[in-house]
């Protein structure tokens, strides 16, 4: 009963303890909290260490001779190399671990709650508990709301001295030194549940107005802080300042008007009042039925089945996506409609290609979503391409779906909404969801201790990060991913663009919404042939039975021999059904097929379909094949017909 609890919040738990009640539709509720975001630095490092230590996979042989000796031998090696890779991994988040084990005590002995984790760092709240109480409408300057941040503040402040004190024998891995910046805010926030898809449910925390909000204090203290400060936003500093001894100002660079932004804290007065420790909320049968929509599948899969999570750590190549929902106002009425709207469309477009959501949360740069192809336990060898097509579906459905949402509250929105169609073609209410997206080797795996949670990292991330914020209502990839998808997707190529942690400029790509379909069209006309190392049998196999069946058709007069000589046999129509584990090459081998049937005499008419929307259409494969023995464009109309 208890193995749920580390992969959940306690402000979760203590709502549907509060409220036993499966959710039915998104719902939100007002916080009054101080905000703490704590980022481990130099751990991007150690990841990228760990990739580029990675061994490459071993050459193909030069002997002409298959030999099923030098195939296991290759084999061999590359069973060699996972199992070092893995050990790697493994003790990379053993030592991360060991560190966060040490970070997640200190806070949760501070009364901390921990509600995400983004990457290699962590978002707290230090809570009031004024919005659970039903006081939910008080104001941020009423007495009793000072008080209580206040003293959550201060909880929070010394929560971070705390941190910044942890042994350096407990952040040392290698020769990296694991240093952690702390940014702190405080005030009035939303908690809101949305999504809800095939029963699973996402949790934000978000600021309550547009401007100046907890979560936009916290990010503007956290990024003027280095490793080994505390920064605390000056809003947040007002309740506690005579706390403060001697605090150094951080002006702002942007604005005479507020010259000081925050101010990095590095000691406080001594305080008489010791740190209260949250004690964790009984957990019943219906409770544990209730937060487990709010477990990832794959933790909830192993867990069921008795695995141990705590081998779910490697390092993989998968496809990322951030996906920024620009123009999602939360001082605005629609705001929770539009969010729940956004979050059910991109559940639907990531799942229908077997994607995961892996993280949800709100910081400087808006509310941002993070999404996975290749992890645990759905990994494809066409990921790229599934990760673009569920990207090129969510732009398009959302931006032509929120604009039809308007803001109650908006007294000339339809003039508005005008005006911006006719300057920038999508409507001053539509959300603009901007996603980035890249390939490559990350750390993906369980980190923390009591609290927990699925996570990737490393250089594919953050580049993922970067290219989202150069995107602008659009889908921008990587050279990676647009090498790995280009058969299928026309793509448009950008100028190339210098990105923060990169030192040479970054090339990349952007697909173009008007020449590109939901469906993938794979006449297979020319391949370049590159010869399978292996799968002997199974290609003699395979060969044999497409030349079997040749044999029944006459070349020089191209028809079938029983179409000239009534006499003759007529073939048997043959099924191929090719099966395996994940992972152990089936693609390939299948590759091969095809290349044998395009090479062969004959000549064949070669076309190969995909499911892409398994849970809904089971002849979604057939229909590229259809649409090319037909002759039938591949536009959307013709799409829109076929289904």
């Amino acid at each position: 009963m208890e193995q749920c609890r580390p992969y959940v919040p306690q402000y979760v738990i203590e709502y549907f303890k509060r409220k036993p009640r499966p959710l039915n539709k998104h719902h939100e509720e007002n916080v009054y909290a101080a905000v703490l975001f704590a980022d481990v630095s130099g751990f991007t490092k150690l990841t990228e260490k760990l990739s580029q230590s990675t061994p490459a996979a071993a050459p193909v042989p030069k002997a002409r001779r298959r030999s099923s000796q030098t195939q296991l031998m290759k084999e061999t090696t590359q069973e060699e190399d996972k199992q070092l890779v893995e050990r790697g991994a493994e003790q990379l988040v053993k030592h991360l671990n060991i560190y966060f084990e040490r970070i997640i005590t200190i806070i949760q002995d501070f009364g901390g709650d921990i509600l995400k984790f983004a990457g290699d760092a962590m978002l707290c709240t230090f809570d009031t508990k004024l919005g659970q109480r039903g006081n939910e409408d008080l104001s941020v300057d009423s007495q009793e709301v000072k008080v209580a941040l206040r003293e959550q503040i201060l909880k929070a402040l010394r929560c971070a001295e705390e941190l910044h004190n942890i042994p350096a024998a407990l952040r040392k891995v290698d020769d990296v030194v694991l240093q952690l910046h702390v940014g702190i805010g405080a005030g009035k926030l939303r908690f809101v549940f949305v999504g809800g898809m095939y029963h699973r449910w996402e949790y934000l925390i978000t600021d309550s107005e547009k401007m100046g909000g907890p979560i936009q204090q916290m990010a503007t203290a956290e990024g003027n802080a280095e490793p080994g400060e505390t920064a605390i936003h000056a809003i947040a500093a007002e309740y506690v300042f005579d706390e403060l001894i001697k605090p150094t100002p951080i002006l702002n660079k942007k604005s005479e008007k507020s010259p000081i932004i925050a101010y990095t804290v590095t000691k406080l007065k001594k305080s008489e009042v010791p740190p209260e420790k949250n004690p964790p909320a009984v957990l019943d049968d219906n409770t544990v039925y209730l937060i487990e929509n709010f477990v990832p599948g794959a933790i909830k899969g192993r867990l069921n089945s008795g695995g141990d999570t705590d081998s779910m750590c490697d390092l993989r190549r998968v496809t990322i996506l951030f996906i920024n929902l620009k123009k999602l106002d939360p001082s605005k009425k629609s705001y929770l409609r539009k969010l729940q709207f956004c979050m059910q469309t991109i559940q639907n477009c990531l799942y229908a290609e077997e994607g995961s959501v892996n993280k949800f949360l709100n910081d400087d740069k808006g509310t941002i979503l993070i999404a996975g192809f290749g992890l645990p336990p759905l990994a494809h060898r066409d990921d790229p391409l599934r990760a673009v097509r569920a990207a090129i579906k969510i732009v398009q459905t959302i931006t032509t779906a929120t604009q039809e949402i308007e803001d109650d509250d908006d007294e000339d929105g339809a003039k508005k909404k005008q005006k911006s169609l006719e300057m920038f073609g999508a409507a001053s209410g539509a959300v603009l969801p901007s996603i980035g997206i890249t390939t490559g080797n990350c750390f993906c795996g369980l980190v923390g201790a009591g609290r927990r949670e699925y996570t990737m990292m490393g250089d594919t991330v953050n580049l993922a990060a970067r290219l989202m914020q150069h995107a602008n209502g659009d889908v921008i990839v990587d050279h990676n991913t647009y090498v790995e998808s280009v058969k299928h997707i026309n793509y448009d190529i950008r100028e190339a663009i210098f990105v923060k942690g990169k030192k040479s400029s970054v090339p990349i790509f952007s697909p173009d919404p008007e020449r590109n379909t939901l469906t993938s069209m794979n006449l297979v006309k020319d391949l370049k042939y590159i010869p399978l190392v292996g799968r002997a049998a199974e290609i003699e196999n395979f060969t044999n039975t497409l030349s079997e069946h040749l044999s029944f058709f006459d070349s020089n007069n191209l028809k079938w021999k029983y179409q000239i000589d009534p006499s003759s046999p007529k073939p048997q129509k043959r099924v191929i059904h090719l099966t395996g584990d994940v992972g152990i090459g089936k693609s390939k081998l299948g590759d091969e097929f095809i290349n044998i049937a395009c090479r062969s005499t004959p000549k064949l008419l070669v076309v190969t379909g995909e499911a892409q929307e398994n849970d809904k259409y089971c002849f979604n494969p057939w229909i590229p094949i259809i649409l090319n023995l037909t002759g039938v464009l591949a536009t959307k109309l013709a799409n829109e017909k076929i289904q």
